[in-house]
C-alpha cells in the first residue's frame, strides 16, 4: 500500500504535468483541448492528494502535515470545480490544530469556494449564495468595490476568481478566456491590451468581467472584444456589458455628488476623477447616446 508521502508525490507529478508549458495557440479549439488535458490531470492529482490526506485524517498529532494535505485537496478541488469536496476538506482541516498561517490560508480558500459556488448556476442553496447581511455574495462584492473611487478594478476582478493580465492584443481591446493553468480560482483570465492607455484598460477589464458574470455560457473558451468592443456575441449583449462596466467604474451615488462639485457636464474632469477615457464618460453621462460598433456601420 502506498505511503502518505508516495501518494502526495504522485499527486505533485500530475500537477507538474498539468502545468507543463505548451506552445500557446490562437485557435479556440486548441485551447479547449488544452483545458481538457489540464482538467483531467488536475483531477488525477486530486485523487492522489485526497488519498494522502485521508491516510492521516485521524492523525491529529501530525500537524502541520495533516492540515497542509487537506488544504492541498481543497485547492485542487476548487480548481476543477468540485466545490462540495473543497468544503469538506477545509472543514476537516479545521478539525485539527492547524498553525495560524494555515488557518488564514484555509479561511481565504473557504471564501474562494463560497464565491465559486455563488457563481455556479447549479448552486441554489441560500446558505451558500447569501451572506449574513442577506445580500448575495456577488452583489456584496460589487458593493464593496464600488464604494470607493476610483474603482479598484484589479481587486474586483481577482475577488471574482479571475486573473488579470496586460498583453499584446493587436487592435483588440480585451480578451476573456477559460484557462485552467493561468486563470484564477474560477479558471478564467482577462487580458487587456497593454498598448492602450490605462484608462482604456480599466474599461476593458470591467467590460470583460461583466461578460464573465453574465455571458460565460454564451461562448466556448475564449471571447475577444475588438477595439469597438464588438465580439461574436450579439450587439445587445455587448451594449449590456458596456452599461454594466460603466456603472461599476462610475457608480451613480458618486457621480451625482461629484457632478455638483465639478460641473454637471464637465466630462473631462469627471473622467480624470473616475480614471476612464473622456469618451466613455460622455457615454456614461448621456452626452453620447451609446457606442457605435463596426457591425452597425
Amino acid at each position: 500500500m502506498p505511503t502518505t508521502r508516495e501518494l502526495h508525490l504522485r499527486a505533485m507529478e500530475f500537477m507538474d504535468e498539468a502545468l507543463y508549458v505548451t506552445k500557446p495557440s490562437l485557435r479556440a479549439e486548441d485551447l479547449q483541448l488544452e483545458n481538457f488535458r489540464v482538467e483531467r490531470l488536475f483531477s488525477r492529482a486530486l485523487e492522489f492528494e485526497a488519498s494522502a490526506a485521508d491516510s492521516v485524517s485521524n492523525r491529529f498529532e501530525l500537524e502541520p502535515t495533516r492540515s497542509i494535505l487537506h488544504r492541498g485537496v481543497a485547492s485542487l478541488a476548487l480548481r476543477v470545480g468540485e466545490v462540495e469536496a473543497a468544503k469538506r476538506y477545509i472543514a476537516a482541516a479545521f478539525q485539527g490544530s492547524p498553525p495560524l498561517e494555515i488557518q488564514q490560508e484555509l479561511n481565504e480558500l473557504h471564501n474562494q469556494v463560497l464565491m465559486r459556488e455563488a457563481l455556479t448556476k447549479r448552486s441554489r442553496k441560500p446558505s451558500t449564495s447569501r451572506t449574513t447581511t442577506g445580500q448575495t455574495l456577488v452583489k456584496e462584492t460589487i458593493n464593496k468595490y464600488t464604494a470607493q473611487i476610483p474603482l479598484d478594478i484589479r481587486g474586483m476582478v481577482t475577488a471574482f476568481g479571475l486573473a488579470l493580465y496586460r498583453g499584446s492584443l493587436g487592435q483588440n481591446r480585451g480578451l476573456l478566456e477559460r484557462n485552467l493553468k493561468k486563470g484564477g480560482f474560477s479558471g478564467y483570465l482577462i487580458v487587456v491590451n497593454a498598448a492602450y492607455p490605462v484608462e482604456d484598460q480599466r474599461v476593458a477589464a470591467a467590460h470583460e468581467l461583466s461578460h464573465y458574470l453574465k455571458d460565460r455560457d454564451r461562448f466556448t473558451d475564449r471571447l475577444v472584444d475588438n477595439r469597438m468592443y464588438s465580439s461574436e456575441l450579439d450587439t445587445r449583449v455587448e451594449e449590456e456589458a458596456d452599461k454594466v462596466a460603466l456603472f461599476w467604474l462610475v457608480p451613480g451615488k458618486h457621480l451625482a455628488r461629484i457632478r455638483k462639485e465639478v460641473g454637471y457636464d464637465n466630462a473631462q474632469e469627471l473622467a480624470r476623477i473616475f480614471k476612464i477615457p473622456v469618451q466613455e464618460m460622455k457615454i456614461r453621462i448621456g452626452q453620447i447616446p451609446r457606442r457605435i460598433r463596426w457591425s452597425e456601420i
